[in-house]
């Protein structure tokens, strides 16, 4: 499960076709009702690229002033970099305030991501991030370590070590933390995996979760999955300290992901712990808490859908006897256009089952864009680069510079090969090798990507 880093597709293609007409909002406005009137509550604008993502999103407050504002970095349609800005009201600017890196595994699924927190500008203030190596061949190492803002050093906290057979298939994964005392890297606790009915979507044969106390591995739980039909069925055994069994659990999992029941062994019988049902049309999430085999509470919520929306909800809540101590309905009125995209979301509320909704919330979407479907191949076009000229041999100018202006080169695994706090309108990159790059312009207001290629 090697990990990739991407930050732009590395082709001078993009990914459209006109034959499907799909329209999205650039503008979201919602209302709450107040004394029987509607007042605007916050007002967002988003921009899209060619496949549809969200690009940008501007959050402004009731009285249509900017508060915060999102930019978004993709790679195949996953979000790779998150940029944060919040409005400067004095000086009439946006200044940046948090930037999150995402990674992914080879099968799509994430690894983790970085959190940086900023102040002053880029200066860095705080922050979270994932460090990956590989000690070995058959092992592959993730620590999570924290930015210090008084030393400006970067300090490991968490790890996790995966190790695979010769299949490339995980065996287990260890957890180790530093011991604040000892400075130490301490285990934590380790999963370990006998044999995969299905690796993809992670759904071994058997598995066994241990924690490490007093210098010895202590089991928590082991589990046996089975496939019948289009289900995967867990019988997990958990355990207490002493080594003892505490319960036994059955969960169950459609493969489409619609159904969840887990149950538990209770006497000869099972006891309904938690259900999730959901088809096309309704979802229903059942839970309920026990005290033996006693029932003491329970929670029961629906959801109804049109078009994919959901147009109706109810929670129930109530105690063993059966009696509601919590209850609430919603209502969602759905006004479309023509072309069937979404204008307004009415939500109209109760929270007794013998009195008359009223209305709560409004949604309302507008100056809708066309988005091309992604499923042909078209050439970019003429494009103007903002880096030039491109390809190169190395020496290049930028265009449309601003002061404070910063670039961040990565080449197509991710990884930066060249940082600069402050930008002329002419770069040296001759040092780096011949190939495809990630060129990166980032200012208080906005991130630019591009292709660079060294010849």
């Amino acid at each position: 499960m090697k990990m990739i880093y991407k930050a732009i597709a590395v082709c001078n293609m993009l990914i459209f076709t006109a034959n499907a007409q799909v329209f999205k909002p650039s503008k979201e406005a919602i209302y709450y009702k107040a004394n029987d009137e509607w007042k605007l509550s916050s007002l967002y604008q988003y921009t899209y690229n060619l496949y549809g993502d969200q690009v940008t999103k501007i959050n402004k407050n009731g009285n249509e002033i900017p508060v915060s504002k999102d930019s978004l970095v993709y790679s195949t349609n996953k979000v790779i970099e998150h940029y944060s800005y919040l409005w400067d009201l004095n000086a009439k600017k946006w200044n940046p305030s948090r930037k999150e890196t995402y990674c992914y595994f080879e099968n799509g699924e994430s690894c983790g991501h970085a959190t940086y927190i900023y102040s002053n500008g880029w200066e860095l203030n705080s922050g979270l991030e994932n460090v990956q190596s590989y000690p070995q061949a058959d092992e592959e190492e993730m620590k999570t370590r924290m930015f210090d803002s008084r030393t400006q050093k970067w300090n490991d906290q968490t790890k996790y070590l995966i190790k695979y057979d010769e299949q490339r298939k995980e065996l287990s994964r260890s957890y180790s933390f530093i011991d604040p005392d000892t400075k130490l890297w301490t285990y934590l606790s380790r999963i370990t995996f006998d044999g995969w009915l299905d690796y993809e979507n992670e759904i071994p044969a058997k598995r066994v979760t241990e924690n490490y106390k007093n210098n010895v591995w202590v089991v928590q739980d082991s589990s046996v999955f089975e496939e019948f039909q289009d289900l995967w069925i867990e019988t997990r055994k958990i355990y207490n300290p002493d080594k003892s069994l505490k319960e036994i659990l059955r969960i169950t999992n459609s493969k489409d992901g619609n159904f969840r029941e887990v149950m538990k062994a209770q006497g000869i019988g099972w006891l309904l712990i938690s259900s999730y049902d959901k088809t096309n049309l309704k979802a229903t999430t059942i839970y309920n808490d026990f005290e033996g085999d006693e029932l003491v509470y329970s929670e029961r919520s629906e959801d109804e859908f049109e078009k994919g929306k959901v147009v109706h909800s109810k929670y129930i809540a109530s105690d063993g006897s059966g009696e509601v101590v919590m209850f609430s309905e919603a209502n969602n009125e759905l006004i479309y256009d023509n072309q069937d995209n979404l204008l307004e979301d009415i939500v109209s509320i109760r929270l007794e089952p013998s009195v008359e909704y009223e209305d709560y919330k409004k949604t309302v979407y507008s100056e809708f864009v066309e988005i091309g479907e992604v499923t042909g191949i078209v050439n970019k076009g003429n494009k103007e680069s903002v880096i030039y000229p491109n390809p190169g041999n190395g020496v290049f100018n930028i265009k449309s510079l601003k002061a404070g202006d910063q670039m961040v080169v990565s080449n197509t695994s991710g990884i930066t090969v060249f940082e600069s706090g402050s930008l002329q309108d002419k770069v040296d990159l001759s040092h780096l090798t011949s190939g495809v790059y990630l060129v990166k312009i980032i200012n208080n207001e906005t991130v630019i990507s591009d292709k660079l290629v060294i010849e």
